[in-house]
Parts: structure tokens; sequence; C-alpha cells
């Protein structure tokens, strides 16, 4: 039988030779669990000057404060253990968790929570944007729609042998499978490049100048792990023990607000097209003329 400090403490009066009071001061010592110091401290934004911030959490002060109110998050977040926190603080608690695989125990020095609490508070916060903006995240149709043109455009002026083609899939890392009466992958509206070796030279050159613009859709992994190394720790990113999968999501959904707010990235320099501000790119309302 264990037993707890309290119940050993109550055993004290009891003790009838200074033997057994000994003794149970001894047992007292060893239940002792000593538990690490949480620094008595107040994470204030408005206190950290913008470079800081930039280093910490990849935006400056006012970058992080519009980046919660425009993604949708309340002024107080509750977390289901009923942990409270300010807007502020739990979108920076997400970005300085995603910029690195910081301890948690290193990232109680900076805000003066627990463990448990930094915890409960990032993964509250990622499954809460991921469930607003999920649908977001897989296809911004109204962003393309007003754009596709352009989009058409920017990719045909560097070479693209057609001139409809708006966007590329990684077909490495999302693999995609559709129904074609050719048996191969061309249908109406998802090319993929000739197979075999036998192809004829316009075929070859298809493949050649497509591959030279494709090869834009992964700079943008590039550029996710390079904000957000914590994705790629995979020895703690374990399926059932954290939302994995929610957490690459959200840190490719924050490398678009990142690429928005800053005015562009290498992809949008390399297709000579400006990226909408953070405001219209987060803009969900839709407005119906009647």
């Amino acid at each position: 039988m264990v037993l707890t400090q309290i119940e050993l403490h109550q055993l004290l009066p009891l003790a009838r030779t200074s033997q057994q009071h000994r003794r149970i001061l001894l047992l007292c010592a060893l239940a002792y669990v000593e538990r690490p110091l949480v620094p008595d401290i107040r994470f204030n934004l408005n206190r950290v000057p913008d470079a800081n911030a930039r280093l910490d959490f990849r935006f400056d002060v006012a970058g992080i404060k519009s980046l919660g109110y425009l993604l949708g998050l309340p002024a107080v977040v509750i977390t289901t253990q009923r942990y409270r926190v300010n807007r502020d603080e739990a979108m920076c608690i997400v970005l300085g968790r995603l910029v690195f695989q910081t301890r948690l125990h290193t990232m109680s020095r900076t805000f003066g929570r627990s463990r448990p609490a930094l915890c409960a508070i990032f993964n509250h916060v990622i499954r809460e944007i991921f469930d607003c903006w999920k649908s977001f995240i897989y296809f911004n149709d109204r962003l393309v729609q007003r754009n596709i043109g352009a989009y058409c455009d920017a990719v045909y002026s560097k070479g693209a042998p057609l001139g409809n083609v708006f966007g590329f899939i990684d077909g490495t890392k999302v693999q995609s499978c559709r129904i074609s009466s050719t048996g191969g992958g061309q249908n109406f509206h998802i090319l993929s490049g000739f197979k075999g070796n036998d192809i004829s030279s316009r075929k070859r050159d298809f493949n050649k100048w497509m591959s030279r613009v494709r090869q834009s859709v992964e700079w943008n992994f590039m550029i996710m792990k390079s904000l957000w190394a914590f994705i790629t720790f995979k020895n703690l990113s374990k399926i059932r023990l954290s939302p994995v999968a929610k957490i690459v999501c959200v840190a490719m959904l924050l490398t678009n607000c990142h690429c928005c707010y800053y005015g562009g990235n290498q992809i949008s320099d390399y297709f000579g097209l400006e990226p909408p501000s953070l405001e219209e790119y987060l803009d969900t309302v839709e407005v119906v003329v009647v």
C-alpha cells in the first residue's frame, strides 16, 4: 500500500516513539516530488520588440494581432481543460511552438505557464483554426475565381505550353487518382506528364517545359518547413498522440498568411504576381449583388 503525503502527515501525531517519528518523516521526504518551477511572469506582446517578434514568431507585433483577429479567434480563448488565455498570447504560443521544436519547459520561461497548460492551449488553438478553415485550406475557390485569369497568364508567360493551367499538384506528396477514358494521366481538368521512353519529341518537350513551371509547387513545402521547423521533427509527430495532420494543414495556412502579410515570397517573385493582402486572403464574407 502506498500512502500519500497528506496521509503520512496525518500519521505523525500517532507516532509513539522517536524512531517511528523519524521513519514517518523519512517516508514523507521520499514521497515528495519536486515540480519544475514555473516563473511568476505574465506575457505581454506589447512589450516585445518587432525584431524579436519576427525571430520568435515569424510575424511582427501588428501582424500577430491581425492574424489572430482575422482567423476568428475569440478575445479570450478557453480550452476544454479550463485554461484561459487572451488571443494574442494564444497566437504567440502556437507560432512560437511551430517555429522550432522548443521544449515546453523552455516556453514556460517566456509565457509563465506550466507545460500542461502550454500543450493544452497549443492543441486547442490548432483544432479551432483547422475546424474553422478546413474547407478554405483544401481549396480557396473564391480567391481562385477572382484571379484565375492572372494565374493562367503568369504560368503561360514562364514558358508553359498551355495557356489554361493555373496551379500544380505535388503528386509525390498528394497522390491523386481520376477516372479517365484514355487510361493515362489526362482528363478534362487535370493533366500529368506523358509516361514512357518511346514518346514523341513533342510530348518530351511538353514534359520538359511543364516540369520547369511545375517545380514551383515544391518551393512552398520548402518555405513551410523553413518557417515552421516543428513539422520536420518526425519523431515527435505521432498519430493519436497529437493532431499531426491538423498541425501541418495549419502550418501551410500560416505560410500563405506569411506570404500575404509580407507582400510575397519566392513563388510570387518567380511568376511576377503580387499576393493579396492578409485581409483579402482571409476575407470569407460573401457579398451577394441583388
